[in-house]
Parts: C-alpha cells; structure tokens; sequence
C-alpha cells in the first residue's frame, strides 16, 4: 500500500491540463487524507477526496482507490468497471504495484457482482430500454449484465407499443433474466388509416382499404333480431288486449243491463275488468316499443365476438308471450 501511494503521489505532479503547483500540493495532501479515510473505513469521505484527486490527475492508481471505495459502499458493478480501467491504464503505464493489487481485486470481486440479462421482445430496431433511468445500450441486451445489488427498474418504450416496465431484486452472484414483452399499442391501431393509402397505388386499392370492413357478427344479427321479433310480438300481445278490453266492455255493458240494482257500484266488477285490460295492453305496448328501439340501438352498433351455438324460442299464447334464447 505503501508503495502505491507513493507512487501515486508522484504521478498526481503530471497532468495534461498542467495544474499550477498549487494544485499539485493540494492533491498530494488530499490524496493523503484520503488513504488515511480508508484506513479507517470512512469509505463515503474517501471516495469523496479521491473524485476530487481525479480532477486534477486520474492515474491509475487513482482510479484503484475510487474502485476500492465503491467495493466498500456496495456498488460492487461501478468498481469491477473501475478495476478493469485501473487494470487497463496500469498496464499502459507499466504501473506494476497497481497491477500487483488490482489484478487481486479483480479476481476476487467478478464472482460477486450480479448480472442481469435483458430481453425485450420484440426487439425492435427503434426500442429504447433505460436501467435505473439510464440508457442501456443494445450492446447490453441478450446476454449478462454487471449490476450492483439492490433493487432495479428496468423499462422499454418503441414506437406504436405500450410501454413495458420490470422491477427486480438482485443479490450478490445472482444470475437472473428479466423479459419485457413490447405489445402493440391498439388505441394507436396498427392497421393503415384510410387517409395514409398508399397515393401511387391503384383506385381499386384504395375502395378495397375503405370498405374493408368486417360485418356483423352471429351475435349482433341473432340479438337484433330476438329484439325486433319480440318488438312484434309485443306489438301483437298489445293489440290482442285492446281487443279484450273491448270486448269486456262489450260483455260488461250486456250483463250490467240485466242487473236490479239501484246501487252506484253494482258495475265496478265489469269496469274493472275492462280497465284490466286497458293497463295490460298499455303495459304491453311500451314494452314493445322499448324492445323496438333497442333492435334499432343492436342493428346498428358495431360487431362483437359472440360464439355460433345460438338457440331462440318464442312462445305466443292469448295471455301471454314468452321468449326464450341461448347465448
């Protein structure tokens, strides 16, 4: 450790942007400090110090001590990173107490970082999936990616899907896969509007676009006409108690007369009768034209998916009308 610092220090004198020497004295005593951080496990405060180090001179054994920082802190992905470039700098540099230490930190630390493998399905050209908020790449997609542990988000949007979101838990070593399935957004609709028609195709093709259209389904059609044939009946049921209403009234007058009584209510029961019938053929009457209006509402709305296993009876009789059906 010593020796790394050492050498560290002497490397925080070079810099291509040519600190004063000011800025060189205070980056070796910053750097300084910091080690002293660490040897006191005050992670946090180091890595603090080492990022500002980097803004003056980011040697290799500078970015060893970021590393180690946020192994410490957990973030075991951003360090393996931060090793590999140490490790990758230290051998451009001939830095051999950094590879003496980094290539052990390497070794010891790729078992332990978690990866997570990214599908997106489909995986199309224009998707872009971001983790945590962050673009990922589509170099990063299909195969195992180095994640810190902790929980992630993990989203993807492309144009004309519904956007698709996961959220998953990964723990040191964990090897998992997540997949986001982009399904087509049909609010949007995938089929080609009327107006995008191709102008260089011919006429025909445009009134084929047009009129491409799927017609009533099974259900519409049997329910419509369930409604018009009980509009009908209803119709007739109507009609057929007017007719009893009538000829109550007929029979109510015939036996009124042969009653003896001086009595204002000696007719009620024949009176009653009638308007029995009166209220029944109203009753009746509305209902027909409530199912008229639904039969019109069911002739013209648009098709739904109904199964072709469909049974309709209906039974008239001088009192009654029953209608049964199968859906």
């Amino acid at each position: 450790m010593t020796a790394l610092v050492i050498w560290c220090l002497g490397q925080a004198g070079v810099s291509f942007a040519q600190p004063s020497e000011a800025e060189v004295r205070a980056a070796r005593d910053l750097f300084s400090n910091a080690v002293k951080e660490e040897d006191n496990n005050h992670w946090q405060a180091a890595l603090t110090m080492f990022k500002q180090v980097s803004e003056v001179k980011l040697t290799a054994g500078v970015r060893y001590h970021l590393a180690l920082c946020e192994e410490k802190l957990g973030d075991l992905a951003k360090a393996l990173s931060l090793y590999t470039l140490a490790e990758s700098q230290a051998r451009q540099e001939n830095a051999r107490d950094v590879l003496r230490l980094v290539g052990k930190q390497v070794e010891r630390l790729e078992p332990r970082v978690p990866r997570l493998t990214v599908h997106i399905v489909p995986n199309t050209s224009d998707a872009l999936v971001t983790l945590d908020g962050a673009p990922l790449g589509r170099e990063a997609l299909d195969h195992p990616y180095p994640v810190d542990p902790g929980t992630h988000e993990i989203k993807a949007v492309s144009p004309g899907r519904i956007a698709a979101k996961g959220i998953i838990m990964m723990r040191e070593s964990d090897m998992s896969e997540l997949e986001l399935k982009l399904e087509p957004n049909r609010d949007i609709g995938e089929m080609q509007p009327v107006g995008s028609i191709d102008p260089n195709a011919p006429r025909s093709s445009s009134t084929a676009a047009v009129s491409n259209a799927s017609p009533p389904t099974l259900r519409d059609r049997t329910t419509a006409m369930l409604a018009t044939t009980a509009a009908i009946a209803l119709t007739a049921g109507g009609a057929a108690a007017f007719m009893m209403a009538d000829r109550a009234l007929d029979e109510g007058r015939t036996s009124c007369a042969t009653v003896r009584s001086t009595s204002s209510d000696a007719c009620d029961s024949q009176r009653f009768a009638v308007r029995a019938w009166d209220v029944t053929a109203a009753g009746v009457w509305t209902g027909a034209i409530v199912a008229g209006t639904l039969a019109v509402v069911l002739w013209t709305t648009s098709e739904r998916q109904a199964p072709l296993n469909t049974r309709i009876s209906l039974s008239v009789g001088p009192t009654s009308i029953l209608a049964q059906g199968h859906f």
